[in-house]
C-alpha cells in the first residue's frame, strides 16, 4: 500500500479562478511526484523524467500506482 505525503497545501486562485489542488510524494520514495494536472491525476517520477500513470481522480491514481509497484 502507497502512502502519500503533501508537499505543498491547496490554496485559492483568487478573482474566480477557484482553487489549486495540493501537490502529494510518495512516502519513501520522494521522486515520485503525484498532482493534478488539468482535468486528470497524474503520477511523474522527477528522476526518470517520466509520467507513470494517470486517473481521474487522486484515488484512481494511487490505485494504478499500487498495480505498478506490487
Amino acid at each position: 500500500m502507497i502512502k502519500l505525503t503533501k508537499t505543498n497545501d491547496s490554496h485559492w486562485n483568487g478573482n474566480g479562478f477557484g482553487r489549486t489542488a495540493a501537490e502529494w510524494v510518495v512516502t519513501g520514495a520522494e521522486h515520485i511526484e503525484v498532482a493534478s494536472r488539468g482535468l486528470y491525476w497524474v503520477a511523474y517520477d522527477a528522476k526518470e523524467g517520466k509520467r507513470l500513470c494517470r486517473g481521474a481522480t487522486k484515488r484512481e491514481c494511487v490505485e494504478a500506482l499500487n498495480e505498478i509497484f506490487a
